[in-house]
């Protein structure tokens, strides 16, 4: 069993490209369906040792917990949304007239 999910990506890749050279060969389908195994099992418990360590972490800081929880929240749905500060055009310089940006 192949210890990271970075190797067995990896490793399922290669299995499937094997096998999609020689679509006839059963043994490397078997092969391809193992490394997907593999990988689903890796997959999980590395979610498991995840979620394991982010309950720990918010266990023992209190304080810092409710920050914590709410950023990995904003991380996991995406980057929060930033104002544009500058706005330029196609050669480069810098808009700061309202007209030059609405027809931008």
């Amino acid at each position: 069993m192949v210890e990271t999910k970075k190797d067995a990506i990896q490793a399922k890749k290669v299995t499937y490209k094997d096998w999609l050279q020689n679509k006839g060969e059963l043994r490397l389908h078997s092969r391809y369906a193992e490394e997907r195994k593999s990988l689903t099992l890796t997959v999980k418990k590395s979610k498991t040792q995840s979620r394991e360590n982010f309950r720990h972490t918010l266990d023992s800081n209190y304080w810092q917990a409710t920050k914590m929880f709410c950023q990995t929240i904003w991380r996991l749905h995406g980057k929060r949304s930033h104002q544009a500060r500058s706005i330029k055009d196609q050669s480069g310089a810098l808009l700061s007239n309202e007209k030059d940006i609405t027809q931008q």
